[in-house]
């Protein structure tokens, strides 16, 4: 092998390297874009929501939405939220889902209600809601 080949063979081995390391770093510093799904049961819904029935446990297929209303209802939880942070790729995604594909309701701003989605479970009625952000620790500017 002439000395030209061995370099190139040499740089492209470096460039690799550099690429593959890149991508480890960029998977173990915790930079998945992250949702937060929220809920607490509240005495009533405000007039003109829709209230879900989660009989069938349906909203376990939204990630992060069936555990968030399940424990707001199991601990009676009122003041605080029980919450669940979804990360990863579609993790953004739910908070459309929760907004937009659900009967999300939009409280003015003088609201003694909070918006989201209003759910009956267990005999408690939960309004549960999800806000997205990508963490951007360890990052320079």
């Amino acid at each position: 092998m002439n000395r030209k080949t061995g370099d190139l063979i040499l740089s492209l081995l470096v460039v690799a390297a550099t690429a593959a390391l890149g991508l480890v770093r960029r998977r173990n510093s915790g930079d998945d874009p992250t949702a937060s799904v929220a809920a607490r049961v509240v005495d009533d819904p405000p007039p003109g929501a829709d209230v879900l029935a989660d009989d069938d446990r349906f909203l376990d297929r939204v990630p992060g939405v069936g555990t968030a209303v399940r424990r707001a209802a199991a601990n009676d939880v009122r003041e605080e939220w029980a919450a669940v942070d979804v990360s990863g790729r579609d993790a953004l995604a739910l908070v459309d889902v929760v907004q937009e594909d659900l009967p999300y309701h939009v409280a003015p701003a003088a609201a003694d209600h909070e918006s989201g989605v209003y759910v009956e479970h267990d005999d408690a009625t939960v309004v549960v809601t999800a806000v997205g952000w990508e963490r951007l620790r360890n990052r320079r500017y």
